[in-house]
């Protein structure tokens, strides 16, 4: 049976740190609750190879500092905030590609979801101009005697549209027009 220990006049400390290349003096900038734990955890990462976490560019010098930036943090939220303010403080210098979030997890994901619309949208309208160019160029690449009809399809694509669906029309419009060309060329 587990039993959650309470020890009475203790407090989590939250510190803000910094490991810094001696050759660069470019920084990656952290906090944590355990100095030790992360930075061991730091240099696992790097000796694994895993390249997603930012401060193996500091590491692979193998010439590198750790520093105590701020101390007496007791509330997490407060630390995410010092350490987005040091990483901002030292601009191009940090090599810190995440950048600590304020936003709870429903509030990430529905952001997460409004900017993949967006592109989605973007990629929808890319598409759909790049296959009325096509046609537009096609219809007037094609010779006026041999055309069966004076109009032109134009395909459009809703938001509905999933991805998946919008590159496998492309996908088959490409595979029909290479046919077109040739067996016009036969």
């Amino acid at each position: 049976m587990n039993r959650k220990v309470v020890i009475e006049n203790f407090q989590k400390e939250y510190i803000v740190y910094k490991i810094e290349c001696n050759l660069t003096h470019k920084v990656y900038i952290g906090h944590t609750s355990n100095l030790t734990s992360r930075i061991n955890t730091h240099i696992s990462s790097f000796k694994s190879g895993n390249l997603s976490c930012t401060s193996s560019k500091i590491l692979s010098s193998n010439d590198y500092k750790i520093s105590v930036l701020r101390r007496g943090i007791y509330d997490k939220t407060e630390a995410s905030k010092a350490e987005l303010n040091i990483i901002i403080g030292y601009g191009s210098n940090s090599v810190n590609k995440n950048k600590p979030c304020f936003l709870t997890k429903k509030e990430y994901q529905k952001e997460y979801q409004k900017k993949y619309r967006l592109k989605l949208q973007d990629l929808r309208e890319d598409l759909t101009s790049l296959f009325i160019e096509q046609e537009y160029d096609s219809d007037s690449d094609s010779d006026s005697d041999t055309s069966n009809s004076d109009e032109t399809t134009i395909t459009s694509f809703s938001k509905s549209d999933s991805e998946e669906s919008v590159m496998s029309f492309f996908s088959d419009y490409e595979d029909k027009n290479n046919e077109n060309k040739k067996s016009s060329l036969i």
